[in-house]
């Protein structure tokens, strides 16, 4: 699947769907630049901001999939909150928070991510990150599933992100959420 993207969302990364290099034969993400060549697929990978809720969190879970992450702040979504189902995601929630750890990562890298089987299902979704230490609000993509997807329970996956979260020092009421979920 080439790297070349619009818009940053990665849209064209499912395998279901041509990417724009495949349709036009150059990398949107350098239209001045273009060259209408066999290698036009060979962008040069851009930094994004992604938030990430669940065990992407997890510095050693991305470098072990090939991920690369940088500038890791600790934040939270406002009107958001955690569902574990057999799959995590984050679902808006009038007067919740959600909390995760924001990072840059390359755009090819993120697509790449997100066209594993596994969570090809996320969808991305521009969200607004306060980051912990600051109250900076900063923009970013935050990978969700859409909401038909969301059913059952994963207590084990709880658990595990029980201990991240923990780890990372997240508030006790959050905890305290989480916990709540390796029971159900």
């Amino acid at each position: 699947i080439p790297a070349c993207h619009a818009g940053g969302r990665g849209f064209e990364s499912r395998p279901d769907r041509k990417s724009l290099t495949e349709m036009w034969g150059f990398c949107f993400l350098e239209p001045f630049q273009a060259s209408f060549n066999t290698n036009a697929h060979l962008c040069h990978p851009h930094p994004m901001e992604i938030f990430f809720y669940g065990l992407f969190m997890d510095a050693k879970i991305l470098s072990e999939n090939g991920i690369q992450a940088s500038n890791p702040r600790k934040g939270y979504l406002e009107n958001y909150t955690l569902k574990i189902g057999n799959r995590a995601s984050l679902i808006p929630s009038e007067n919740e928070r959600a909390y995760g750890i924001l990072m840059t990562i390359a755009d090819t890298a993120i697509h790449a991510l997100y066209a594993e089987p596994s969570v090809a299902d996320y969808i991305p979704e521009d969200v607004i990150v306060v980051v912990s230490y600051s109250n900076k609000q900063v923009p970013a993509i935050c990978y969700n599933l859409p909401d038909d997807l969301l059913d059952g329970a994963n207590a084990n996956y709880a658990k595990a992100l029980y201990k991240l979260a923990k780890k990372v020092g997240f508030p006790e009421e959050y905890l305290v959420k989480i916990a709540g979920m390796m029971r159900d």
